[in-house]
Order: C-alpha cells, then structure tokens, then sequence
C-alpha cells in the first residue's frame, strides 16, 4: 500500500508578539503541512496523576486538585503542567488489585509514585520538585534513561 498527498491546505498564521516568539515551535512533520504551528509553554516537568477506575474510587482526582492548588501557592504552576491520565495500570501489580493506587508519574524523568495521600503532595512538591530528590517512601518506580 502506499500513500499520496493530495491537497494541503494552508491557513495564515497570526504573528506572536516579539515576548511570546520564543514559545513558538513549528510542526513537527516540518513543510509538509506549512502554516501550521504549535504554540505550548516549555514546561520542566509534566505531572501526570492517574484517573483510572481504582485509583478514582481512592481519591485521585482529589489529589491533582491538592497538586495544583500546591504548586500555585508555590509558584510553580506555570512551569509545571498536571494532567489526568487514564489507567496508568499500577493497580494490575496487586492482588487485590488498586493495592499500590492512587498513581502518578512524573515527565521526563520517568519518576513514578504510588499509594499517594493528599498530605504527599507537599512532599512531592517540596522535595521532588523545588529540591530534586526523590520521596523514596512513595516511589514506585524509576525509568533508567539513557
């Protein structure tokens, strides 16, 4: 099977005032699609908090609030984006299962923390993010980058 570009459409592209240019980052499928652009905020970290079945039913979308709230008091809600994540599937690492819930992972270290409580969040803000080490008691696993 082979595939053939046959119409590209191309839409003018608003002007970013000279402050926010710097933020801009074109396609990254380059010319192909030109006039398209990407406009994101370069975050230092992306918190993800699972809103999976079990961790849901243990609190979890509690938790991202407790988060976010924590890293506006803190100052940090501008350079760190949280999402909700769908299962991360750390429940599945248990029997019965949802034994290791809530969870979240933290981007692009590959950090990821389990059994989470809204009092964690103050650890994980303060030691994990404003200080760079790790909450060992809440770690679940750590992704080796090469």
């Amino acid at each position: 099977m082979t595939w053939k570009l046959q119409q590209v459409i191309l839409f003018p592209v608003k002007r970013l005032p000279a402050e926010k240019e710097e933020k801009r980052q074109v396609s990254p499928i380059g010319g192909l699609l030109t006039g398209f652009t990407q406009f994101m905020k370069p975050y230092k970290l992306h918190i993800f908090v699972c809103q999976g079945k079990n961790c849901s039913a243990k609190g979890s979308e509690r938790l991202l609030e407790v988060l976010r709230d924590r890293l506006e008091a803190e100052g940090l809600a501008g350079d760190i984006k949280t999402s909700k994540s769908g299962c991360l599937s750390v429940c599945k690492e248990t029997d019965p299962k949802g034994g290791l819930c809530p969870a979240m992972v933290i981007y692009p270290e590959g950090v990821w923390y389990h059994k989470l409580a809204e009092d964690d969040m103050a650890d994980i803000v303060e030691m994990h993010i404003k200080n760079g080490r790790l909450v060992e008691r809440l770690l679940h696993h750590r992704m080796q980058m090469s």
